[in-house]
């Protein structure tokens, strides 16, 4: 997807003086893994069930697999058929209810599952697209570690979603997501509408990520320095929040679509909710300097696990409470997960512990900063 140059920020943010940061603490979360397995997928989710049972989802090649993060060893696979009376397709994102149910997205349907392999039901969205809507939707594909994850609203799993050729003002009566209804299986647009962007925002630009609290949902855009509150009850706010971290400039008039601008180009990441610090994570990609002199086998290296970022904390009232630059090439930003024990970060492939035979996590906690 194509990023492009807006950074809004019409005020200044309101900052704390910094005091707060991410330390990392000594040992590696390692857990061995089956034969043939990728040990860098970006589709994971934690299960907050007993927190000191909580069990980590991890997909790889049309599968699922559950592992312990108390005993790290492996409970169930998933091994989901691609064609046939039970084929799925590929899926292109999940969210797991519990470890009997999960919701998986292909680019064609919403797939109910069980965990053995079954279908339980299965919706068209082609089909939905067709008769609901005069501009089709795709759902960003949930558990993309922090990036697009999906939320459980009561009997709805709610998705963010995308719709092209979308300009600024046809935001405002776009809505922010669609419910996928689990007990009817049928699929309903939110009622709640983005804000007015800038005049430049385009659906080129568009990728949001969410968190949920207390109902509210806070979404940040890859684009805007703003965090943007999604509440029914008191409507759309909006937060200046925006990083310190020195960006890389471009030059919008140079081939904007190109992977080597891609690189180059800041965005947003993601956001995160911890609920046992009640603070949030943003993760901000300032861009990488890189030359034009490389294959495409490189510039997609770098897109997929940007080499770069730092993890932005803030507090429940939404402001800036520190900031934290990982160091180069040595985390993911995308494969992360938080229990109460901290925020975890899987390891990028030039990190000197990296092991193909393990997944292997970080452990970060927030720490206060020595005066």
């Amino acid at each position: 997807m194509t990023f492009l140059s807006i950074m809004s920020c019409n005020n200044k943010a309101i900052f704390i003086e910094s005091s707060q940061k991410l330390s990392k603490q000594e040992s590696l979360l390692s857990i061995k893994i089956p034969p043939n397995f990728h040990p860098q997928s970006k589709y994971i989710q934690v299960l907050k069930g007993d927190s000191s049972k909580n069990i980590l989802a991890y997909g790889s090649n049309n599968q699922i697999h559950f592992f312990c993060l108390e005993s790290l060893s492996l409970q169930k696979s998933t091994n989901y058929q691609q064609y046939g009376p039970e084929g799925i397709s590929t899926y292109t994102g999940f969210h797991v209810i519990n470890m009997d149910s999960v919701v998986l997205t292909s680019q064609t349907s919403v797939i109910l599952t069980d965990t053995y392999d079954k279908i339980l039901q299965k919706l068209d969205f082609i089909e939905w697209n067709s008769q609901h809507t005069d501009q089709p939707y795709l759902i960003f594909a949930p558990s993309r570690g922090s990036r697009n994850s999906a939320v459980r609203i009561n009997d709805n799993i709610f998705f963010l979603s995308f719709q092209f050729d979308l300009k600024s003002d046809d935001f405002k009566n776009t809505p922010i997501g669609l419910y996928y209804n689990l007990k009817d299986n049928s699929m309903h647009e939110a009622e709640m509408k983005y804000p007015e962007f800038p005049s430049n925002y385009t659906s080129l630009s568009h990728n949001p990520t969410m968190a949920i609290k207390d109902n509210c949902l806070i979404y940040s855009f890859s684009v805007l320095d703003e965090i943007y509150l999604f509440d029914k009850t008191k409507g759309v706010t909006n937060k200046q929040n925006f990083s310190r971290f020195n960006r890389v400039r471009v030059n919008t008039n140079s081939g904007g679509n190109s992977f080597y601008n891609q690189i180059k180009r800041p965005r947003y990441l993601s956001i995160i909710y911890d609920p046992w610090k009640d603070v949030f994570y943003r993760i901000f990609y300032p861009g990488y300097e890189v030359s034009g002199n490389y294959d495409d086998n490189y510039y997609f290296s770098l897109i997929a696990t940007p080499p770069v970022f730092s993890v932005i904390i803030i507090d429940s009232e939404f402001k800036i409470i520190g900031e934290t630059t990982m160091p180069f090439q040595h985390y993911d930003p995308s494969s992360n997960f938080i229990t109460k024990d901290g925020l975890f970060f899987g390891l990028h492939e030039n990190h000197p512990e990296f092991d193909p035979d393990h997944l292997k996590f970080a452990r970060f906690t927030v720490e206060p900063i020595n005066q």
